[in-house]
């Protein structure tokens, strides 16, 4: 469940167990300490791993669009037979059609 209204903080429960997780932390904690997190008072490594996560996230969703790659998936009607695809493993290459090649 999450217990912070904008920040990335979950509180998991089972039985008596109390954990808290924020990206990049995980804290199990006492019935106490998770009402006290559940109150709004998160403190400490969570707190900054939550910011932390936020920040990131703002600066994914504000920087330029650059893609690393593009991949383009032909489908079954590719018959090229490029040794380096993926679509088709090594022992089941399609075969090749020069034909297609100096099309």
């Amino acid at each position: 469940m999450r217990i912070h209204p904008e920040l990335p903080v979950f509180l998991l429960t089972r039985g008596a167990s109390n954990v808290l997780y924020a990206p990049g932390h995980l804290a199990v904690v006492t019935a106490e300490e998770a009402e006290k997190a559940r109150a709004g008072r998160i403190a400490g490594p969570l707190r900054e791993c939550a910011e932390r996560a936020v920040r990131t996230w703002r600066q994914r969703l504000e920087a330029p669009f650059e893609p690393e790659c593009l991949t383009v998936y032909f489908g079954g009607a590719c018959d090229l037979a490029c040794p380096y695809c993926f679509a088709f493993p090594a022992s089941q290459s399609a075969p090749f059609n020069e034909d297609a090649v100096l099309a």
